[in-house]
């Protein structure tokens, strides 16, 4: 608190906006965040969408091969039309080599657990081939024993089945989970992002009303102090000299007219009694100059008398001399 006391008006008036600022870039990390999560969940769902469409394909193809088994099989138990049992044969086949490339695919597999379910299946698909494989060969030379082998063809077709069928049943239980992971990152960068923009909003109001306050409430009394000393008062305090931005110097500039002040009221005070002193010194003399010039005056009156007399005095013995000539 006493670095913002200190800190300079324009350093206080940017705390707000950088409150802001940084709240806008902790919103754009929980964004960016949020958005790698969201990509990587799109990436894991589209890897298990192209897994689960690639095993769909392959559960076709090993029940159109098994299909296609069968027909030849049966076929040839019912004589038909040995081109008919080629072209079942060929079709068997070339549904079991799309089987296989389908699992060479995706042989580099997509997580530990899928890559595991996928060598069951590709175990057990490896087993139905080779006993398909031996039924068809066997269909065209010997259709008794191809039926023997087809009934260990029929039961690892099914095995087969059952495993891809575990697997999709997996993905699509992963998938439903990824799904409810995306919207519960949605939802929660929703939250995130409005706690975020709602504490960003009342820091920086906060900030602002605090920091308006910490300028407008020692300007009033700065101002106050100021028409105070305007009106002759210095008695009044001056706070926040001790502060170090602009409004402390401000009070110290306040402080400084207010020491000046109280020295020119001082002066004018000590001024006011010597002009006393002075006129009381000037009365006392003009008192004792006019005592000093009635004094005179009476002096030279009575010798002003006494010359009077004197001459009086004399003319009358003038007068006597020449009576007694």
């Amino acid at each position: 608190m006493k670095f913002v006391t200190n800190a300079p008006i324009l350093v206080k008036s940017l705390i707000a906006p950088l409150l802001a600022v940084v709240m806008i870039v902790v919103i754009g990390v929980v964004f960016l965040s949020t958005y790698l999560d969201l990509q990587q969940q799109r990436q894991s769902q589209m890897r298990i969408s192209s897994l689960r469409s690639d095993l769909q394909g392959a559960l076709l193809e090993l029940s159109s091969a098994h299909l296609e088994t069968l027909k030849a099989t049966n076929w040839k138990q019912s004589q038909v039309d040995e081109k008919l049992i080629d072209k079942a044969i060929a079709a068997a086949r070339a549904s079991i080599d799309k089987v296989q490339s389908t699992l060479e695919r995706l042989g580099a597999g997509t997580g530990q657990g899928e890559d595991e379910q996928i060598a069951t299946f590709a175990k057990q698909f490896a087993a139905y081939r080779q006993s398909a494989d031996q039924t068809l060969t066997n269909v065209p030379v010997d259709a008794f024993l191809a039926l023997m082998y087809l009934n260990d063809t029929q039961a690892k077709e099914t095995a087969a089945i059952q495993t891809g069928r575990k697997i999709l049943a997996d993905i699509a239980a992963a998938d439903g989970a990824i799904a409810g992971e995306v919207d519960s990152s949605l939802r929660n960068t929703l939250i995130a992002v409005l706690a975020t923009a709602g504490l960003a909003i009342l820091l920086s109001l906060g900030a602002a009303v605090l920091l308006g306050r910490a300028i407008s409430r020692p300007t009033t009394r700065l101002t106050a102090a100021m028409t105070r000393l305007t009106e002759g008062d210095t008695s009044v305090a001056i706070e926040g000299t001790e502060r170090r931005d602009e409004l402390g110097r401000m009070a110290s500039a306040v402080q400084v007219f207010k020491e000046n002040m109280i020295r020119n009221v001082e002066l004018s005070r000590q001024t006011a009694r010597q002009q006393e002193e002075r006129a009381a010194r000037a009365e006392r003399l003009q008192r004792l100059t006019a005592g000093f010039d009635d004094k005179v005056r009476s002096l030279l009156e009575a010798v002003a008398r006494a010359a009077g007399g004197m001459n009086h005095t004399s003319g009358r013995l003038t007068d006597t001399a020449n009576a007694a000539h």
